[in-house]
């Protein structure tokens, strides 16, 4: 019993890193897109002008 209950601790642990994990990744491509994003439109407005 006690077993069990060592290893639902350390698969929960191990769940709670790959979530916070995943949300830095998730933050990581959104702020990648917004940067490409102004990247582009600020290349077509320079050469506009």
């Amino acid at each position: 019993m006690v077993g069990f209950i060592v290893l639902k601790k350390e698969s929960t642990y191990i769940c709670a890193t790959c979530r916070k994990c995943m949300n830095a990744m998730k933050n990581y491509t959104y702020h990648l897109v917004a940067v490409l994003t102004v990247g582009i439109w600020g290349l077509t407005f320079i050469s506009t002008k």
